[in-house]
């Protein structure tokens, strides 16, 4: 919750210092990419038996300051405790914890890439190690191009780096589905990293 309302102070901060200056009109500028980003301060959490889901979101949840455990997230985003977590189930549950969130299926590495030098973690969906075996959710806390990597805070393996081409070939016959939930404050870099 510390680093939300720290979040929230720095966003008022800068508005605040902005006042005096004309508001201009138009589309926000583009995003500029940089080479490569990581997201500071988000723990491992080691997920339960088929809490990949849940323990993803625990993650991003804790990224953000606010604390849940994923029994209780699961309960909330599973329609039983053995089943998988959906990302339809996301949207919703952000909603009713007065959070925001972005799905987007067929989503592309840049815009992951995109999401993550905004400040956005990303859940994404992809096969654990081998293709059309074991569907699993992942947060994508960072990445480098110069190494080829996307860093990962896996439920399963803790924190791994996946080359980008492996990260491609989990992901693809899953359908590329992304969720990214984040404050209301970041709505709006959200929505420009995922129109760039």
């Amino acid at each position: 919750m510390k680093r939300f309302w720290m979040v929230v102070a720095l966003l008022l901060a800068a508005s605040v210092q902005a006042q005096g200056t004309p508001a201009k009109s138009g589309p926000p500028a583009a995003v500029k990419m940089v080479s490569a980003a990581q997201l500071p301060g988000m723990p491992i959490i080691h997920q339960g038996y088929n809490q990949c889901g849940p323990a993803s979101l625990q993650m991003v949840l804790a990224y953000w300051g606010l604390g849940m455990d994923q029994v209780v997230i699961g309960s909330l985003t599973k329609p039983s405790p053995r089943a998988y977590m959906s990302v339809q189930a996301i949207g919703g549950f952000a909603s009713s914890i007065g959070l925001a969130s972005t799905t987007v299926r067929g989503a592309s590495l840049q815009m992951i890439r995109s999401l993550v030098a905004q400040g956005i973690p990303v859940i994404a969906l992809s096969y654990y190690d081998t293709v059309g075996v074991v569907p699993h959710w992942r947060v994508v806390s960072g990445f480098d191009d110069r190494q080829g990597v996307v860093f990962v805070h896996d439920p399963l393996a803790g924190y791994i780096a996946i080359r980008y081409q492996d990260f491609e070939t989990l992901r693809v016959g899953l359908g590329n589905i992304i969720a990214a939930v984040y404050p209301q404050a970041f709505a709006a870099r959200a929505r420009q990293a995922i129109s760039d």
